[in-house]
């Protein structure tokens, strides 16, 4: 029986343990993680291994949602993690084009007065773009 590729089933084995990789350990010995590569169809595939410790309300919460979504546990959090990445990488985006608004604007016509400053950093803080702001912090 030939994959797709052309690979034989015979040589499945070989070439996942040609792409195996011995797992890493810290000083004291413990297992932190691997990458193991597995034979889909046509492709190779590499996952690093990772623990992660779960509250038990969170396990269910991500468990279920993954079911709900067809999806496994590990797939389901890998896109998490991914929108999460995007989420970030587009408020980064955000912020650095608010910068560069604010220095050719003020480069024009001098500082934002302070009111209109605070309204617009409410605004972003609103859209989500900034993190809300710590009155402990603040004031301290």
């Amino acid at each position: 029986m030939t994959l797709v590729t052309g690979v034989s089933l015979a040589t499945l084995p070989a070439a996942r343990e040609a792409g195996r990789q011995k797992p890493v350990r810290s000083a004291a010995g413990h297992h932190l993680y691997h990458r193991c590569r597995t034979m889909r169809y046509d492709t190779l595939v590499t996952r690093a291994k990772r623990s992660v410790s779960l509250p038990p309300e969170l396990e269910d919460a991500v468990a279920a949602m993954a079911a709900a979504s067809g999806q496994s546990f590990s797939a389901w959090l890998a896109d998490a993690a991914r929108q999460r990445l995007a989420a970030q990488a587009k408020r980064a985006e955000a912020l650095a084009a608010v910068a560069e608004w604010r220095s050719e604007y003020e480069a024009e016509h001098g500082p934002i007065p302070r009111d209109a400053a605070t309204q617009a950093r409410s605004e972003l803080i609103a859209a989500g773009v900034l993190p809300p702001v710590d009155e402990e912090r603040v004031t301290s």
